[in-house]
């Protein structure tokens, strides 16, 4: 009888624990129909507007330049966090981008994309080239001054701030020096907005190894025999250090067009499309306590059995 008693506890908590497993897998998260805008340019007027805005996606017009880079329109979402605090864990993400008017950039690797981290104000930046090809097509970066700019002269009582993350004032995102990882060429010949035939895909991880994160990305695109480039960092960046600590979980994304350095007539327009992201959720506390519970329930019940 002792026996069985153990065995049906044992099971209980086993099943409990399999289920949190279950639940909180690498899976593809669910993502808002709205998208936020970093558009302060202009007095606060803005030169960017969104339109077909959907949780895969929307389409950008920029109306006129911007001459500072903290002024550069983005667009990003926030949402529940994914863990990046033991090694395995990865976040991913996906999307598609297509341009209705063709953009000559001055500068290499202007079109940008982030996996960020509002916790610790960070997060890993992915850049290509946008618009005739020129040098290195495509770097790879991370963001260790802070998507709100660590060392701002602002000050924000009780929030540790300007080392916290500030979405009122993310002035320095997307703009991270320090190559850790780079290459040249394109998928076919064609860099991001050089013409408008084109659909361009890509592929951005951020991944915890052994000593810190590693940062890849995969860019390809619909013309005829477009060839994958892909590209990861050269070694782990070790983020222990930061600031506000380890980058432990992820949640949020961007992505811009570095648009002073568009020599094209104004209004310039893109659609991103398909947006996927990736990766493995932080258990909520309501499950973590119920995974205790059921553990100290199950401990209590073998004690009881072998005390009857």
């Amino acid at each position: 009888m002792i026996v069985r008693k153990n065995l049906a506890a044992c099971a209980m908590a086993m099943s409990a624990l399999a289920c949190c497993n279950a639940v909180h897998a690498f899976e593809q998260i669910p993502l808002s129909s709205t998208w936020s805008e970093w558009d302060t340019s202009n007095l606060g007027s803005g030169v960017q507007d969104l339109s077909g805005q959907s949780s895969t996606g929307y389409t950008t017009t920029i109306n006129g330049v911007v001459g500072e880079t903290g002024e550069i329109p983005q667009v990003y979402q926030i949402f529940d966090p994914l863990r990046l605090d033991r090694i395995g864990d990865k976040v991913e993400v996906s999307f598609d981008i297509q341009f209705s008017t063709a953009t000559d950039i001055s500068i290499d690797t202007d079109f940008r994309a982030g996996i960020s981290s509002t916790a610790n104000n960070s997060g890993a930046v992915y850049g290509f080239d946008g618009g005739p090809l020129g040098g290195t097509s495509v770097r790879l970066r991370y963001d260790s001054n802070g998507l709100t700019w660590i060392g701002d002269p602002a000050d924000v009582p009780g929030t540790g701030y300007p080392n916290a993350f500030d979405e009122t004032n993310i002035n320095h995102s997307l703009n991270a020096s320090g190559t850790l990882g780079s290459g040249g060429g394109s998928p076919a010949g064609s860099a991001v907005g050089e013409n408008t035939t084109e659909t361009h895909s890509f592929l951005l991880s951020l991944e915890r190894v052994a000593g810190g994160l590693v940062g890849s990305s995969s860019w390809t695109s619909d013309a005829p025999g477009a060839v994958p480039v892909v590209n990861s960092y050269g070694s782990p960046f070790d983020d222990s250090a930061l600031a506000l600590g380890a980058t432990n979980s992820i949640d949020m994304i961007q992505i811009a067009m570095l648009e002073e350095n568009i020599n094209s007539t104004y209004p310039v327009s893109w659609t991103v499309s398909n947006v996927s992201v990736s990766g493995t959720p932080v258990p909520e506390p309501a499950g973590a306590l119920l995974l205790v519970g059921v553990l100290a329930g199950a401990a209590s019940r073998v004690r009881r059995a072998r005390l009857g």
